[in-house]
């Protein structure tokens, strides 16, 4: 006992010679005089500055040393992520992007929050203060990096240079500490939710670049003893108030009632989520430990209990943390960033182990959902994350010289000639979304507009071939892809074979999900209206329909999909038609049509569950943003919504589904066969390779502006 008093005693005598020792210096601190950093750039190229957080008590000054330290040489040091500021509008920078903009080194100026180097303050932004209050120790030094201190922002040689090493700054660190904020009196409470949950739902855990274990959700129960497995499977169902046999399940594993759980959205909407950069630093790091104020947990952890919030509809019960799921509020951040996480374990997963053989298009699908404070970002982001693995393409999007001088269409239109002039496939066009949502000017028809978020929720649609690697599809067989460029009066023009399969001859209306059923109703009676006995395949109407409205892909991605999802989807149909209209309505032969009969008669012969309808709801929504259309030669199809009679339906060589084009005329650029891009479609009995079976087929060259 004498001895541990003893110790006691010892470490009480040394935190008071560190808080003496931190007070003597006070009056040297100058918040008038800046600190002057030496330059190192005549030193080696992967050179970085760490500096050393000095110890002290939270109401000292921070202060700190640098050490120039050479990457190559596996320096330890911890990596600091963070916002560099919040405005009123809810949004957030991460990182001076733009090449870490001069603009906001100005306004850095101004801050009243310091670092001191030598006596001389060092301008911090009250973010970036916070964090580093928590994470000093109160007697020990400790080696850290962080781009607002360690990168002479006054020099832009210098910012420049660092920018092409951060991301190996990020992966040689000892562990990345994401800084989410600042604690409230609701983060414990969430820290420890997030714990128990965490023992339920395991994802995987990198150390150094091997994955060591991986179960997603749905192999969670393979994975984990049975009551956990019981866990997931019956909470994935339940969404109703909780039943007493989950109430005791929720106790008997340890986890607090579930009304409780709203506590989750003060951690989980954390603006930096959103940030594009944040899902380079998080990916491409060894470790990284979430931190809020004084409590911090490991990222799987964090990561899987945002699996769970994501994929768990029961969690819709309690609408204090329902309303912010992936839902902007007018005032400020209240998005519940659930989406976002799950999307950044995807990426992880692939950048470690899976980036080689991953598509470009299925890349960009990847950062969609991620903001940018300069719409460029998005572009060096992502080609900064795949170079080293990537290189040759990335090689390629150098040599075409892109810089911030650039404007966001340029930026884009060289990513994309980038991509589609290396990669195998066309799977990129998929992400050229109705061009009505476009927030970028001046952009090629064929070029993406990468501001846009293309997620089912935002209203963007979805892309035909989602596919991360193997599409399902093959429209154009194993045809190589042959793209060629031609700049003809300041544009350039994308130039490619390409086989006309049809001509739209009708559309229907626009996709409502609030009126489903009457969507569905207009939808089945262009159909025969348009086409008689059976399809061009050979097929029931009844049967190319439902396949039509869900792209002959199932729950599962199996192509083609099995008659029971057709049951599964007439079932629904029918469901939302007796909720719109009335009963003598729909048993009146010249209100209902053939199809939703035939439909009818399919959803008899199964017997389905309210949960089994729900779980498949984004599934049957489909068609979400598309319209429903019919060719001249009796085809089906789905389009993007400006889409209209007398568009073309094309096979472009190389490509896993057709393209919709527009014929326009060629002023001024001396070409024939020009056509606007208007999208990516489904059309039923196409997707397979069947059109370059048919006796005219023939490849003929088409100049796309």
């Amino acid at each position: 006992m004498a001895s541990l008093k003893s110790l006691a005693g010892s470490l009480r005598e040394k935190a008071s010679k560190a808080k003496k020792a931190a007070a003597s210096v006070i009056g040297r601190h100058d918040e008038n005089q800046s600190y002057t950093y030496s330059s190192f750039i005549e030193g080696s190229k992967d050179a970085i500055r760490t500096f050393e957080l000095q110890p002290g008590e939270e109401d000292m000054p921070l202060e700190c040393s640098f050490n120039i330290v050479q990457l190559t040489e596996r320096p330890t040091y911890e990596a600091i992520s963070h916002t560099w500021r919040a405005v009123p509008n809810g949004k957030s920078t991460h990182r001076l992007e733009s090449g870490w903009a001069s603009d906001e080194a100005e306004k850095l100026k101004k801050s009243t929050s310091y670092i001191f180097c030598e006596g001389k303050r060092i301008a911090i932004n009250d973010e970036l203060r916070q964090a580093l209050r928590r994470l000093r120790h109160p007697t020990n030094k400790r080696t850290l990096w962080v781009d607002q201190i360690c990168i002479d922002q006054k020099n832009k040689l210098e910012r420049d240079w660092q920018l092409l090493l951060v991301k190996y700054i990020y992966n040689r660190a000892a562990r990345v500490i994401l800084w989410i904020g600042e604690e409230s009196s609701t983060t414990a409470k969430a820290f420890e939710i997030v714990e128990k949950l965490a023992s339920v739902r395991r994802d995987f855990e990198i150390e150094g670049t091997e994955i060591v274990a991986s179960a997603t959700l749905e192999d969670q129960q393979e994975v984990t003893d049975d009551s956990v497995g019981e866990f997931i499977a019956a909470r994935r169902n339940d969404l109703g108030p909780p039943s007493p046999e989950t109430v005791a399940a929720d106790h008997a594993l340890g986890l607090p009632p579930r009304q409780d759980w709203r506590v989750l959205a003060d951690i989980y909407r954390c603006p930096i989520f959103e940030r594009i950069w944040i899902l380079e630093e998080v990916c491409v790091a060894r470790k990284v430990m979430v931190r809020c104020g004084s409590f911090e947990t490991d990222w799987v952890k964090f990561a899987n209990v945002a699996t769970i919030l994501q994929h768990g509809k029961w969690i819709e019960v309690y609408k204090e943390i329902a309303g912010y799921l992936d839902k902007p509020s007018k005032g400020g951040n209240q998005t519940l960033h659930t989406g976002l996480i799950k999307d950044m374990v995807s990426w992880r997963r692939v950048y470690h182990c899976e980036l080689e053989s991953t598509s470009w298009g299925a890349l960009v699908g990847m950062v969609e959902g991620f903001n940018a404070t300069d719409p460029r970002d998005k572009i060096f982001a992502l080609f900064s994350m795949a170079d080293g693995i990537k290189s040759t393409l990335t090689n390629a999007f150098r040599e075409l010289n892109p810089t911030y001088a650039d404007s966001v269409a340029e930026i884009y239109t060289k990513a994309t000639r980038s991509i589609l002039s290396h990669e195998s496939t066309l799977d990129l066009l998929c992400r050229r979304y109705d061009r009505s949502f476009d927030k970028t000017p001046n952009l090629p028809s064929w070029v993406p507009d990468f501001v846009l978020r293309g997620t089912f929720k935002d209203n963007f649609g979805i892309p035909i071939n989602t596919a991360l690697k193997d599409s399902p599809y093959k429209a154009a067989n194993d045809t190589k892809v042959q793209i060629f460029w031609l700049i003809v009066a300041g544009q350039t023009m994308l130039v490619t074979p390409s086989y006309r399969v049809d001509t739209i001859a009708e559309v229907g209306l626009e996709w409502d999900p609030v009126h489903y059923g009457k969507v569905m109703l207009d939808w089945s009676s262009l159909v025969t209206r348009r086409i008689q006995d059976s399809y061009v395949t050979g097929e029931r109407l009844s049967s190319a329909f439902w396949r039509t409205c869900v792209k002959n892909v199932s729950q599962s991605g199996e192509f083609p999909a099995p008659r029971s999802c057709g049951r599964l989807f007439s079932a629904y149909t029918w469901g939302t038609l007796r909720t719109e209209f009335p009963t003598d309505d729909l048993y009146d032969e010249q209100f209902v049509n053939t199809i939703l009969v035939e439909m009818l008669m399919e959803s008899f012969q199964n017997t389905w569950r309210d949960n089994e309808l729900l779980e498949s709801l984004d599934w049957i929504m489909t068609p979400a943003t598309r319209r429903f259309f019919v060719t001249e030669g009796g085809y089906m199809g789905l389009c993007n919504k400006s889409v209209k009679a007398g568009d073309q339906v094309h096979v472009l060589s190389g490509g896993h589904v057709p393209f919709i084009l527009r014929p326009v005329e060629a002023k001024g650029t001396g070409t024939s066969n020009c056509y606007s891009f208007m999208g990516d479609t489904y059309v039923h009995g196409t997707m397979n390779g069947e059109a370059l079976a048919k006796k005219d087929f023939k490849w003929a060259e088409i100049h796309i502006q």
